[in-house]
């Protein structure tokens, strides 16, 4: 079954949770949307007006699309003005209307500074929401498919988990930290990535991992997410 694989995240780099999961997928054949509520212009790492910034991280978005071989959109909210509204959720829902997605991943509801941010966790409830909302009718038809909706992995959370196994896509991590290198600053990223990789990868039996939390799904998986 070819899936259609929305990764919804607040702000360019914000994805690095999911690279390997959407690779996965990309190389398979699934349709892969990578899609930014905002352009992230409001960073403090980088120098120049929010437009500049803005047209930094896109033209950032727009190479890790090319290493991730996924398509990309940004929603076009204003960075760390993500509201948690009707308005905002309906926004979104038209968009899932638009690509029908088979499955949604997105960020949890953190609550501690860094994953905390407002936008990560106002990204979390308004995509939730969308997908109910996409059901009824709006610009376009609804899209009243089950949608497999999974959220970034919380130790806290009380959803079950999954894990995907991300072996096989060694190697693309530095490419994708490498291009926002300019905005992770001096934190370690790639160190920090593959710690997670290999302690979730012991868990799952494999070398490599990467884990979610599972909102509503159809089954578990060991590569891709179903």
């Amino acid at each position: 079954m070819t899936e259609t694989v929305l990764g919804i995240v607040a702000h360019p780099d914000d994805e690095i949770g999911m690279v390997g999961t959407l690779k996965n997928h990309a190389d398979r054949g699934d349709t892969v949307i990578l899609a930014w509520m905002t352009a992230g212009e409001n960073t403090t790492m980088l120098k120049g007006t929010p437009e500049e910034k803005a047209a930094v991280r896109k033209d950032q978005a727009a190479r890790v699309s090319s290493i991730l071989g996924v398509k990309t959109r940004f929603l076009d909210f204003s960075d760390s003005q993500v509201p948690h509204t009707v308005e905002a959720s309906k926004h979104v829902a038209e968009f899932i209307r638009e690509i029908k997605p088979s499955i949604v991943i997105t960020w949890n509801d953190f609550w501690q500074a860094g994953a905390g941010h407002p936008d990560h966790r106002n990204t979390c409830c308004v995509v939730r929401d969308a997908i109910t909302y996409a059901r009824f009718p709006g610009q376009r038809d609804a899209h009243r498919d089950f949608v497999s909706l999974y959220l970034y992995y919380s130790p806290r959370s009380p959803l079950p988990e999954v894990y995907v196994d991300v072996t096989r896509q060694e190697g693309i991590f530095e490419q994708v930290v490498d291009v926002y290198s300019r905005v992770y600053g001096g934190w370690p990223v790639t160190e920090w990535k593959y710690t997670n990789l290999r302690f979730f990868g012991m868990q799952a039996g494999c070398a490599l991992a990467e884990v979610f939390n599972v909102v509503q799904n159809r089954k578990s998986a060991s590569e891709y997410l179903e």
